[in-house]
C-alpha cells in the first residue's frame, strides 16, 4: 500500500479496517504525536492491557518485539505493538537490520504494528530508513506529516481559541505565527496563554505583544529588518538581549546569512517577474517558504550590496571556526559592517 494521507488514515481508523504495520513520522510531530495515540486507541478501543498492547521506546530487543507481534489477543479483537523513536540514523553495518525488516514483513492476523517518531525525524535520505518505509509500504500504511501552511495554521489558531470562547483581531493570527514559527506545540501553548491572559473576547495585537515571546529566528530577523531599515541601536539592543539570554552565536551567525540569502534570492526573483510561489518552488523551499514571504519584495539593497553583506557574512563564520574568538564581538563588528553597506548603498 502507498503512502497514505490524513484523510485515509481517518478513514482506516473510523471503518476499523486497519493495516497491518503503520508508519508515523514527519517534521509536524504533535501530528505525530496526535495519531500514534489515536491508532492505539482505535486499535486497543481505549482499553489497553497488558494482554493486547505492548510498547517500546528507544533501543530495542528485536526479540521481545518479534514475540509481542505474535501474542494473540486477550478478551479483544486487535493486540496493539507501538515502537516509539527507533533511532534507525545510528544503526550500526552489525545491528540486526534484516530482523526488523523480517519482522514487519510477518505482520498480520490479530496485531497491528505502530512505527512511530513523535520526537525526532529520521533523515529520509538514510539507506536503512528507505528499506523501512519501503518494507512498510509494501505491508502497511505510510503517514508523513510535513509543516503546515500558514493558512492551515491560522484555522488551528482560530479553532483553539474558539474553543475557549475566543476569537482573534484581524491579523493577529498571522502575527503570532511570524513571532512564533510554525511549531503547532508552541502555537498551541501561546494560543492558551493569550485565551488566559485577555480580559475581553478578542485577542489583540496588544494582547499578543505583552505575552508572547518571539521565536530565535523571528528575533534575528528583526535585526536583518532593523539592519535594512538603517536602526543600528535597534538592532544591537536586539543582538544584547539575545547575549543576556545567552543564545548560541553560531546559531545566530547561521540565521542572519540564511535572512541575506533569502534576501538576495527574493531580490532577483522579484527583478526576474516571478512571484513568491515561483521563486519558493524553484530553490525548494519547502517548509521554510513562510521566511522567503517575510522578506519578499522587501530588499533596499542593491544586487552588489547584498553580495558584499553576504561575503561578509561568510568571513565570520569561517572566522568562528579559528581558535577561540571572541564570538559576540564578531557579530557586533558584523552588525557594525552591515549597516555600513545600507549607509554606502543609500549614498550611492
Amino acid at each position: 500500500m502507498p503512502a497514505i494521507s490524513e484523510a485515509e488514515l481517518k478513514k482506516q481508523l473510523k471503518t476499523r479496517s486497519f493495516s497491518p504495520v503503520y508508519l508515523i513520522y514527519g517534521d509536524e510531530q504533535m501530528y505525530v504525536k496526535d495519531y500514534t495515540r489515536k491508532i492505539c486507541d482505535a486499535v486497543t478501543e481505549k482499553a489497553p492491557s497488558d494482554f493486547n498492547f505492548h510498547a517500546f521506546k528507544g533501543e530495542l530487543d528485536l526479540a521481545e518485539l518479534d514475540a509481542a507481534t505474535q501474542v494473540i489477543p486477550f478478551m479483544s479483537e486487535f493486540n496493539c505493538v507501538l515502537t516509539e523513536d527507533i533511532f534507525f540514523d545510528l544503526w550500526k553495518k552489525d545491528d540486526p537490520k534484516d530482523y526488523f525488516l523480517d519482522i514487519i514483513s510477518r505482520v498480520g492476523g490479530s496485531t497491528v504494528l505502530v512505527i512511530s517518531m513523535p520526537s525526532y525525524v529520521p533523515k529520509t535520505n538514510a539507506k536503512y530508513f528507505e528499506k523501512v518505509e519501503k518494507a512498510v509500504k509494501k505491508h502497511g500504511s505510510v503517514c508523513r506529516f510535513e509543516k503546515l501552511n500558514d493558512s492551515t495554521l491560522e484555522k488551528h489558531i482560530t479553532k483553539w481559541a474558539g474553543s475557549q470562547g475566543k476569537i482573534f483581531e484581524r491579523g493577529c493570527s498571522r502575527q503570532l505565527i511570524n513571532l512564533c514559527g510554525s511549531d503547532l506545540h508552541r502555537l498551541k501553548n501561546e494560543t492558551d496563554k493569550l485565551c488566559a491572559y485577555s480580559s475581553g473576547e478578542e485577542i489583540t495585537l496588544t494582547d499578543i505583544s505583552a505575552v508572547v515571546v518571539p521565536n530565535l529566528e523571528s528575533r534575528i530577523f528583526d535585526i536583518t529588518d532593523a539592519v535594512m531599515r538603517g536602526q543600528g541601536s535597534r538592532a544591537y539592543e536586539i543582538l544584547d538581549r539575545l547575549f543576556s539570554q545567552r543564545e548560541i552565536p553560531d546559531v545566530i551567525l547561521t540565521v542572519l546569512g540564511n535572512n541575506y540569502i533569502d534576501l538576495y534570492r527574493a531580490k532577483l526573483g522579484v527583478e526576474c517577474g516571478k512571484t513568491f510561489q515561483e521563486i519558493a518552488r524553484d530553490f525548494d523551499y519547502g517548509n521554510r517558504s513562510f521566511a522567503l514571504k517575510k522578506v519578499y519584495n522587501s530588499s533596499r539593497l542593491s544586487n552588489e550590496a547584498l553580495l558584499e553583506s553576504i561575503r561578509a557574512i561568510i568571513a565570520v563564520d569561517q572566522a568562528f571556526k579559528s581558535l577561540n574568538p571572541d564570538k559576540w564581538l564578531m557579530l557586533e563588528q558584523l552588525i557594525a559592517k552591515l549597516l555600513l553597506f545600507v549607509k554606502e548603498n543609500k549614498n550611492a
